[in-house]
């Protein structure tokens, strides 16, 4: 039966050569290029399976990052007053006091403002910027402990937030001793 089979087979190429000629070969190729090609598919389909889980990923924690800080952001508008310049709301002003600034600030006054001096400030958002940096400055002072202390019991509270508050009211104190050196025209 074997024998049979076989003779059957090679008449049934035979036969297959005589009619379709080179079309048999055309189609052993194409057939050939489309099983390496399922199999190229099935891989990349694996690799962009992998990227995408990598890129979910890193889209989940980005948009984590930009909660955070749209959380921040909205809840620190609460501190300011939306003047040109910003200045401290009554929850801003009451953070200072409460946080323990506004008695350490007579004490480092003298020393943000010989610090602003020596800049050589033109413009407010100067002053501000500045007097942000030399507050900053005392942030490893031991003078600086108890605002500190207020910070760790108020997570929702950083010290750069304190600072950045405490910029405005320096930056007003500085202004109202060193006015604003005039602009040329």
């Amino acid at each position: 039966m074997d024998q049979n089979l076989s003779r059957f087979t090679k008449i049934g190429n035979w036969i297959a050569t005589l009619l379709l000629g080179n079309t048999r070969e055309l189609i052993i190729r194409i057939d050939e290029r489309l099983s390496s090609f399922v199999v190229e598919m099935t891989e990349f389909k694996v690799e962009t399976k992998a990227e995408l889980k990598e890129i979910r990923g890193s889209l989940k924690e980005h948009g984590e990052l930009l909660a955070v800080h749209a959380t921040m952001f909205s809840s620190h508008a609460v501190y300011q007053v939306q003047n040109s310049p910003i200045s401290p709301s009554e929850k801003g002003k009451k953070l200072l006091k409460d946080s323990g600034f506004d008695e350490i600030y007579p004490m480092i006054r003298q020393k943000i403002f010989k610090h602003m001096e020596s800049m050589r400030l033109r413009t407010l958002y100067d002053y501000e910027k500045e007097a942000e940096l030399a507050i900053g400055s005392f942030r490893n002072n031991p003078i600086m402990d108890q605002v500190k202390d207020y910070v760790v019991d108020h997570e929702d509270e950083s010290l750069t937030l304190i600072f950045q508050i405490a910029s405005w009211v320096v930056r007003d104190d500085y202004l109202k001793e060193h006015p604003l050196p005039p602009r040329p025209r």
